[in-house]
């Protein structure tokens, strides 16, 4: 890139910014199907990750002692939780990718 020899000319910086903007998904040669797929990966996993959370939240409440909780100690318990849960779910994964049996 040129920095130091800068002059006031719009022209200066052409090359180097049709290629800045010119770089995309096709430069990385990743098939577009395939990007696709990756990204409705990503939105079904931070779809489940919030069903857990909600999950949580929700079991959570029924606690006899859940509405005399501070709210520090209510978020703390959440997270505890949650991290539960999602050491649950993946140890499920684990054994059911080593049992080969589907999950029910």
């Amino acid at each position: 890139m040129r920095r130091f020899e800068y002059d006031d000319n719009d022209d200066f910086f052409k090359d180097d910014l049709e290629n800045f903007f010119d770089e995309g998904p096709d430069d990385y040669h990743i098939p577009k199907g395939e990007l696709i797929n990756v990204l409705q990966l990503d939105l079904v996993e931070a779809d489940l990750n919030m069903r857990l959370l909600a999950l949580t939240v929700k079991t959570l409440e029924k606690t006899f002692l859940w509405r005399f909780r501070k709210l520090k100690t209510k978020m703390k318990m959440i997270r505890e939780m949650y991290n539960e849960m999602v050491n649950l779910v993946d140890r499920v994964d684990k054994d059911t990718k080593e049992t080969g049996d589907a999950a029910v």
